[in-house]
């Protein structure tokens, strides 16, 4: 069913899957019943890859068949393989996190960081988070705003904060990256843009619009996202910065 879904993406994208009710419980137990196999879920994976992996094709219909691949590839990340995710995952998401791209491509760009978010999160993928963490979180820093919406900005860096905060692996390894990935936070809040950003749409989780907000206020809200996830004695010293 979800080979079948991968070749009629090119219409599902067009319509936007989340209005297509039937479509999206289709894919979705699709999905829940292949969860149950690794190793099938690998094989199908591998089915679906991309033609051209490890770079931009020049076809939207291969484009729209990428998308479709991320979108899905993001529910197998917790499942997956270490070198599965070295071999299909991170080189098909890797040209889509480029600082170069086409802001009318954001669609494709969100899935990839989506994807990216997902292995990361994989406890089982621990040493590679590791490695992976602070490039990435650079390369956030630099793709937004032109490339990703406030929404997924914001998404992002409350994972990035939740997976590098104790009681996680990676804060045992790395203790003081949550504290640093908020402090360049704080740092690009001074000299943000104050502008409403245009062009990117917006949405709730229910899928409603939303008026778009600044840089600055996108940061900030960002900020407060992550609070959360914060140690009592990290959450103190930050407090005082959001507000």
């Amino acid at each position: 069913m979800l080979k079948i879904l991968h070749r009629l993406c090119f219409i599902s994208s067009r319509l936007g899957t989340d209005t297509l009710s039937h479509h999206a419980f289709v894919y979705l137990a699709a999905v829940d019943v292949l969860l149950q196999d690794r190793t099938q879920a690998e094989e199908f994976l591998r089915d679906i890859q991309p033609a051209e992996i490890g770079q931009i094709p020049k076809h939207p219909l291969d484009r729209s068949m990428d998308r479709y691949f991320l979108i899905t590839a993001e529910h197998f990340a917790s499942i997956l393989h270490t070198f599965a995710v070295k071999e299909l995952l991170a080189p098909a998401a890797s040209p889509y996190l480029s600082i170069d791209g086409d802001p009318k491509m954001f669609q494709i760009f969100e899935a990839a960081h989506c994807v990216m978010l997902a292995v990361l999160a994989a406890p089982h993928n621990i040493k590679y988070a590791v490695s992976q963490i602070e490039p990435y979180a650079g390369l956030l820093f630099q793709v937004f705003p032109r490339l990703l919406s406030p929404r997924q900005f914001r998404f992002a860096v409350k994972q990035l904060v939740r997976i590098t905060s104790p009681p996680s692996l990676i804060s045992e390894q790395r203790p003081l990256l949550a504290a640093t990935l908020l402090e360049a936070l704080h740092t690009r809040v001074k000299r943000a843009d104050s502008q409403r950003i245009y062009g990117l749409p917006e949405a709730d989780a229910d899928g409603s619009n939303t008026e778009p907000m600044s840089e600055q206020s996108a940061l900030v809200h960002a900020l407060i996202d992550a609070l959360p996830f914060l140690s009592a004695d990290e959450l103190e010293n930050w407090l005082p910065a959001a507000y």
